[in-house]
């Protein structure tokens, strides 16, 4: 369902009250969300709240990093949390390979060992509620073919 996918076009939430409004103005809105990083994910909360629509009892909120600012907030984010010295090993491996000349295909991995840190922004839904529709904002990064660097 391409509208329950809000692309925020960038890592800060500047997209995000014209994506919640989007969401909000389907005949069922999602109950539950899943965001890119935990910035997006707390603009996510404040927009909500605006709207009067509560987190976690209307709508779930999950982002990405546990960053200071999810443990901190008023309502502690739910976040996943990525092993970072793991992560950026990675990707100077697949940065080293790319540079020698392989592929791009052949230098795509993923990483395991990432866990979900359960705090104030989810609950549990009772049923009846439309708690399968998970949204993501996205942050998409490429390279033409001349190599300038554009985000969509």
């Amino acid at each position: 369902m391409p509208e329950l996918v809000g692309h925020a076009r960038s890592w800060i939430a500047t997209h995000v009250p014209a994506i919640v409004d989007q969401w909000l103005a389907l005949p069922e809105p999602p109950t539950a969300v899943f965001c890119a990083n935990d910035t997006l994910a707390l603009a996510v909360i404040v927009e909500a709240g605006k709207r009067g629509v509560g987190v976690p009892w209307d709508l779930s909120v999950v982002g990405v990093d546990n960053s200071d600012a999810a443990r901190d907030a008023p309502r502690p984010l739910t976040t996943v949390e990525g092993p970072i010295e793991k992560m950026g090993g990675e990707a100077m491996q697949t940065l080293l390979r790319l540079l020698q000349g392989a592929p791009l295909e052949a230098c795509r991995n993923a990483v395991s060992g990432a866990t979900i840190v359960v705090q104030g922004s989810t609950a549990y839904h009772p049923p009846g509620r439309i708690v399968s529709a998970i949204c993501t904002f996205c942050c998409y990064h490429y390279f033409d073919g001349d190599n300038t660097g554009h985000l969509t």
